[in-house]
């Protein structure tokens, strides 16, 4: 796990230091070694977290003497020894034992088809020194980022936006429609970036930039093909029984390391499961688990998390954040390179910085939802075709209903809010009322909020970013539909996001099991009545979960890993946000007595504006950060010598 940076130039004319910067950016993610060299149009850097095959002669860039060809790589590559002895048996040699080199030369030799043999998480950048092309790559499913701008003439890339700035042709004016995207859904569509110029490569593409201005790009494998090739299993039994292989060979997969390796545990079954594995194929030893804590009871998980490591016998180190969690926001939205409001970044810096402490490499629950329909909005989505004749004035009637007689609980996504939102939606076609249950800021709030001078963040339709790819799959089972959206969206941009921002924050690797691409694609392929059937999800992983788990983590309600920021602002912490929300540019950008009206409705209990607030003040902090701060980066401690293999 790496941070990548670089600059190709045909004329030639790079300046070295400006790499330099932007590598430097990058060591947070790299903190073992940094280099930074390069070739005739071409200058990479790499700041480099050693966990396969730690000596220096594995760091890179890598160049292969052969050929020539320079690579820069962030990820893991989990099949590389069986690629290595592939290569090897073309008459291919190696110097080195990680997995750098195997994709070099398996570049080198066979191009761009070759990614499709890749299992792993992967961003790289490819220098070929014949053609004197650049080819950036991503990994399936989006697991590890990529930025690059095309300035004209030359290309620069980075693993992150923040590395991306220090180059002096990479403005920071707003793209207001990513701004729109942020304040409905508070994050950023891998389609926009914040700052105008900026792009992010799509998951699962590749782009390849030639010295005559040609520019190629492609998909390489196709997740909507996925969910078309159902297969037919005559129960859940029998779908469970073809799901263990698969799963456990993810997880054995992710266990390759030389470096200390743990797992993050929930109270849920997905990191359960993942725990679970782990143990029974490492024969127990020195496993580790990590869990992260709140002192605000509706939103603790330590009990569960605790019956679940000692039902499997492993250990369990746990810690508890209040609300001085807030303290480290700052950071937080420095680390996050973009405005970012799922309030589950908060514990996992936290848990982060917790597991650095005794692992390198940590395994993670996430993507379990997304493949075994785990989420309550696939509830929502189901009751919304069930009550679609429900006549608007009935459902109004209901609404007022509600707000009359249903206190706000200020919880844990608890009953209210939930009910509150399926009604506020509930008018809505089947497609964007999946992505409202997820929403914070409704059109009509935006265009309250956002002053007349930015039109564009006022009344762009973030759906418009998401609709291609409901219509990509139109012919789909709604929940087939659904799902697919969230992997190309939500997972992506939300939750791969967070993960690794926080766990890179702090010179740690996160691995996901769940993500596996052949897993992904099991699940696909099964039956929507195997996945989701009587308003409950993740059929096939349970069953399959219960000759290994006790009764009582399995039937365990899904909780989520929200903050309590609702009531935390209730607090001194709220007199604080508030405060932030006044400074730097927010008055710029919003209408101020609307923000008011937001935090006066909160402390009455009026309405639970908590997501609301908090998204603001996420956006608020991130204006008032420096987001290269480059007072602070090392550059001499860089390295200028690549690897030679």
């Amino acid at each position: 796990m790496c941070g990548i940076a670089g600059v190709v130039r045909w004329d030639g004319g790079i300046e070295t230091g400006v790499v330099a910067r932007m590598t430097a950016a990058l060591a947070h993610r790299g903190p073992d070694s940094g280099t930074v060299a390069g070739t005739d149009g071409a200058v990479f850097g790499h700041q480099r977290l050693a966990v396969i095959d730690t000596a220096h002669s594995a760091d890179q860039p890598m160049v292969d003497r052969a050929g020539g060809a320079w690579i820069v790589f962030n990820g893991e590559i989990y099949n590389f020894r069986d690629l290595r002895k592939g290569l090897m048996e073309q008459g291919v040699r190696f110097t080195t034992q990680g997995d750098t080199e195997v994709l070099l030369k398996g570049m080198a030799h066979h191009g761009v088809g070759w990614i499709s043999q890749l299992v792993g998480m992967f961003a790289f950048a490819f220098w070929d020194p014949r053609s004197r092309s650049l080819l950036l790559v991503r990994d399936r499913l989006g697991k590890k980022p990529l930025y690059f701008s095309d300035l004209g003439g030359e290309i620069v890339f980075a693993s992150e936006l923040t590395a991306l700035r220090a180059h002096p042709g990479i403005g920071g004016n707003i793209d207001e429609a990513a701004l729109a995207h942020y304040l409905a859904y508070g994050y950023t569509p891998t389609s926009r970036c914040i700052i105008k110029g900026a792009r992010k490569l799509a998951p699962a593409s590749w782009m390849s930039f030639g010295p005559d201005g040609e520019r190629r790009g492609e998909s390489y494998w196709d997740l909507a093909a996925a969910f078309r090739r159902k297969q037919v299993y005559a129960s859940d039994a029998e779908a469970a029984e073809a799901l263990g292989p698969i799963f456990d060979q993810a997880v054995a997969a992710r266990l390759v390391s030389d470096v200390p390796l743990g797992t993050f545990l929930s109270g849920g079954i997905d990191s359960a499961g993942v725990a679970e594995s782990i143990r029974r194929q490492s024969g127990g030893g020195d496993t580790k688990s990590i869990t992260i804590d709140f002192d605000d009871r509706d939103h603790s998980e330590a009990a569960a998390a605790s019956r679940t490591a000692a039902a499997l016998e492993i250990p369990n180190t746990i810690k508890s954040v209040g609300e001085d969690a807030l303290v480290n926001l700052e950071n937080i939205a420095r680390y996050s390179d973009e405005p970012f409001a799922d309030t589950s970044i908060l514990p996992t810096f936290h848990l982060s910085r917790l597991a650095r402490d005794q692992m390198t490499v940590a395994l993670s629950g996430d993507g379990g939802d997304e493949l075994f329909a785990g989420y309550p909005t696939y509830a929502a989505d189901q009751l919304h075709g069930l009550t679609g004749w429900l006549p608007d004035p009935l459902v109004s009637l209901g609404r007022c209903a509600v707000e009359k007689l249903l206190p706000h609980s200020f919880g844990k996504v608890g009953a209210d809010y939930k009910i509150r939102r399926f009604l506020s939606g509930h008018g809505l076609d089947a497609a964007r009322a999946h992505c409202h249950w997820r929403g914070i800021f409704d059109a009509p709030e935006r265009a309250g909020l956002v002053l007349g001078a930015h039109a564009t963040a006022r009344d762009a339709d973030p759906f418009d970013d998401i609709a291609p790819f409901f219509a990509e799959v139109a012919d789909l089972d709604p929940l087939d539909q659904a799902s697919f959206v969230d992997f190309k969206t939500w997972l992506v941009d939300d939750i791969l996001f967070k993960v690794d921002r926080m766990s890179m924050a702090h010179g740690l690797e996160v691995r996901v099991p769940f993500l596996d691409h052949r897993l992904v694609e099991f699940a696909a392929g099964l039956p929507a009545k195997l996945r989701y059937r009587r308003f409950k999800g993740k059929r096939v992983l349970r069953r399959y979960l219960e000759t290994r788990l006790p009764r009582a983590i399995l039937d365990r309600r899904k909780a989520g890993f929200n903050a309590p920021v609702s009531r935390w602002f209730e607090g001194p912490t709220g007199a604080h946000a508030r405060e932030i929300m006044t400074q730097g540019v927010m008055g710029d950008w919003f209408h101020m007595p609307s923000i008011d009206a937001l935090w006066n409705d909160h402390l009455a209990r009026r309405r639970d504006n908590g997501y609301r607030l908090f998204a603001l003040l996420c956006l608020s902090t991130w204006f008032c950060i420096d987001p290269m701060g480059t007072d602070n980066l090392d550059v001499k401690r860089l390295r200028t010598q690549p690897s030679l293999v």
